[in-house]
């Protein structure tokens, strides 16, 4: 049987990849898988556990050539003065990001009427929004003169409102429109926005803020069938690494979370009722 082939282009021989949310998760996963589909990569890792983030970049450092390399910083996406820290030192040590991942966020899982404390609406609104925005505002000129691709890990609930997710969504909503909003300044920029599902297999569930209030319902049997609209994160990490070469603006995962707007536009009530019926079974998982 033949090797499989690893993604490499010219420009792409050694590329620098910077990832933010490195340390567990999504971030984790990615960079452990793309340590063999490139030649020569340097990564920089970002993560406020800097901790998990060294222990990670010890484990790859043993696993790649004299010529790769893997700087492991820490940062804090939601403060500006961080991020600017991060960009610079990454810049200052490679001289060029080719690749941007920007996958660090938090999730909830709350009512809006049983929030007792409104900062955490502050802290989703910073950490995903502007865990966005701060890193291409320090890096924008420099992408621009690159041409750096652009990959954001988002969510489908950037168009669909689901229940106990209310600073959630209105973060993803925020995500959305900035980048189509760049897009229309910006013709030369290269971004790729992916909407997941639900991912299987990370810890975004367990360390949401809030505390879901939900009852129990008597079809939680049901929970245990595939959700139409869940990937499991190998799924996900094939998605986001296809995605270093795509020229698609928004990308869905499962693809199925496609035909959601225009449901949204001539059936909201149905969908709706999906989307709440879902909500509880995934709030039971």
């Amino acid at each position: 049987m033949k090797a499989k082939p690893t993604i490499s282009k010219p420009t792409m021989s050694r590329p620098t990849i910077l990832i933010t949310g490195a340390s567990t998760g999504i971030g984790e996963a990615l960079v452990r898988h793309l340590v063999g589909k490139f030649v020569n990569p340097r990564f920089i890792l970002a993560s406020r556990n800097v901790g998990r983030l060294r222990q990670l970049a010890n484990q790859l450092s043993s696993q790649l050539n004299t010529k790769s390399e893997v700087l492991a910083l820490e940062c804090d996406v939601s403060n500006k003065k961080s991020v600017e820290r991060l960009i610079e030192k990454s810049y200052r040590k490679f001289k060029v990001i080719d690749v941007f991942v920007l996958n660090a966020g938090v999730s909830m899982w709350q009512s809006f009427k049983e929030i007792e404390q409104i900062d955490i609406l502050e802290t989703i609104m910073k950490t995903n929004y502007l865990g966005v925005v701060y890193p291409l505002h320090f890096a924008f000129k420099r992408i621009l003169r690159d041409r750096s691709k652009i990959i954001v890990v988002s969510s489908a609930q950037s168009f669909i409102p689901l229940p106990y997710h209310s600073g959630y969504v209105a973060s993803k909503y925020a995500v959305n429109g900035f980048l189509d909003t760049l897009r229309q300044e910006e013709k030369g920029v290269s971004i790729t926005e992916i909407m997941f599902g639900w991912v299987r297999g990370t810890d975004l569930r367990k360390n949401a803020l809030g505390k879901k209030n939900l009852k129990a319902s008597k079809s939680s049997k049901k929970t245990s069938k595939k959700n139409l609209f869940a990937v499991e994160l190998t799924e996900a990490i094939d998605v986001i690494t296809k995605a270093f070469y795509s020229k698609k603006k928004v990308v869905f995962s499962p693809p199925i979370i496609g035909i959601i707007p225009i449901v949204k536009v001539f059936l909201p009530r149905l969908l709706y009722r999906i989307i709440r019926k879902i909500t509880r079974g995934e709030a039971k998982r």
